[in-house]
């Protein structure tokens, strides 16, 4: 038996950055793949018709703080039907924002008017892409609002 280490050889240099590169090739091409033909999860034709119905009545909202945990306490009930959770989401964070807006919550709206990063385009480009990611077959509607105005 040969007892004699020579260290690391060029060739093993080559050879280690040889099956790095395949595996990161298998493994973005899997996941580039994965994403074309899979996608995001879609939701139902019900879902988004009840995320779109969310939509359409959060533009709306009544007046006076009563009235606004009333109506908010009805919409969550309705949210909750949404079966999709990656719907879900960007819907809760419209109507969030709708609600703060509505009833003034100066709390929840410091958040988006942080000066450092101000709630903009490009956050509402992303919250209506992901949502509309999960509805293909049925295109929401997601209106933009102005978030330091009171309804």
């Amino acid at each position: 038996m040969n007892t004699d280490t020579r260290g690391i050889r060029p060739r093993d240099i080559v050879l280690s950055f040889l099956t790095l590169g395949l595996l990161a090739g298998i493994y973005f091409g899997g996941t580039a793949v994965w994403q074309k033909y899979r996608g995001p999860s879609q939701a139902t034709a019900a879902d988004c018709r009840t995320a779109q119905q969310l939509v359409d009545t959060v533009q709306h909202l009544p007046k006076g703080k009563t009235a606004l945990e009333s109506s908010y306490a009805q919409e969550r009930k309705t949210w909750n039907t949404i079966s999709d959770g990656y719907l879900q989401t960007p819907i809760s964070g419209y109507m969030s924002l709708a609600y703060a807006v509505a009833g003034n919550d100066t709390e929840k709206l410091a958040f988006y008017n942080d000066p450092a990063d101000p709630w903009g385009k490009d956050d509402w480009d992303k919250l209506i892409n992901t949502a509309n990611s999960h509805c293909k077959s049925h295109k929401l509607t997601i209106p933009t609002f102005n978030l330091t105005a009171t309804r």
